[in-house]
């Protein structure tokens, strides 16, 4: 059963030549290690199998070789508060201003 406090269900994390492949949310996943993790794809076998999920199904941490993957990140997700702030409207007279604001 699902845990309600939980971002996403991650399971059946493993590797096959240059790819990362996850279960997440019931659905398996397949990502390239070019596209997602230079750190990953030189580790070695025991560097990419030693990992540990964080408890609320965030992300996926690799203490070994420092680095850590978001699963909303893999997913190309946001959370409702990060889609918010990119809906903001900027109107041209203030993008003058501000250029480092865009619209949607």
């Amino acid at each position: 059963m699902a845990n309600k406090n939980k971002f996403h269900e991650v399971e059946n994390i493993r590797f096959s030549n240059k790819s990362l492949i996850i279960r997440i949310d019931g659905k398996e996943h397949r990502f390239s290690l070019e596209d997602i993790s230079q750190r990953l794809l030189k580790a070695s076998k025991i560097e990419r199998e030693t990992f540990a999920v964080d408890q609320y199904g965030y992300g996926i941490r690799w203490n070994l070789i420092d680095e850590d993957l978001s699963i909303d990140g893999l997913l190309n997700l946001t959370r409702p508060s990060q889609r918010k702030k990119e809906k903001l409207l900027v109107y041209p007279r203030e993008r003058q201003k501000f250029p480092h604001l865009t619209s949607s």
